[in-house]
């Protein structure tokens, strides 16, 4: 039995001539932009739905190894970052960087995580558990670093980037007074 739509190109393109019907109707062409981009991005995108992100099963022994070269990477874009001069921060020298070391920081903690928490071996568990502590003290170390608080609070407010990166947390805190 045929499918109406037997592959995601072909349902974006009926999607988007039943928007563009919608479109002529209500003049509404943005719309019809936006299901245009979306059909010349589909066949990436169907692509790509053939492959699976997979994570990472560690065993017992390799966690330990796993953490502690994380742990080593993270600590050294710290200290990196605590050592740039207060004349050169910037957005790009600042959140950015932060922004990489968190990923590194998720890129070993979420699968130790997980792990912690489903493994059916219990040696696993436990490795992740002690991983999951130093990780833990890092993350309490760094967002109390008073050397990177300098930093981020030397970024200027003028730069229109850096504004919107630091104002945004202090609306909210704000609005919810």
């Amino acid at each position: 039995m045929a499918t109406p739509f037997p592959s995601l190109l072909n349902f974006l393109t009926f999607a988007m001539r039943a928007a563009w019907r919608v479109c002529v109707a209500f003049a509404c062409v943005p719309m019809f932009a936006a299901f245009f981009a979306m059909t010349a991005t589909a066949a990436p995108i169907a692509a790509a739905a053939t492959t699976r992100p997979t994570l990472p099963l560690y065993s017992a022994a390799e966690i330990p190894f796993v953490c502690d070269a994380g742990l080593a990477t993270v600590k050294k874009a710290l200290a990196e970052l605590e050592s740039l001069p207060l004349a050169r921060v910037s957005v790009a020298t600042v959140f950015h960087p932060v922004n990489r070391m968190q990923i590194g920081i998720e890129d070993v903690e979420g699968p130790i995580y997980l792990l912690s928490n489903v493994s059916p071996d219990k040696a696993v568990r436990d490795a992740a558990e002690a991983c999951l502590l130093k990780f833990n003290e890092f993350d309490t170390d760094w967002l109390q670093s008073e050397l990177l608080y300098r930093r981020v609070q030397a970024v200027g407010l003028s730069a229109a980037r850096g504004r919107g990166v630091r104002q945004a947390p202090i609306a909210g805190a704000v609005e919810q007074k």
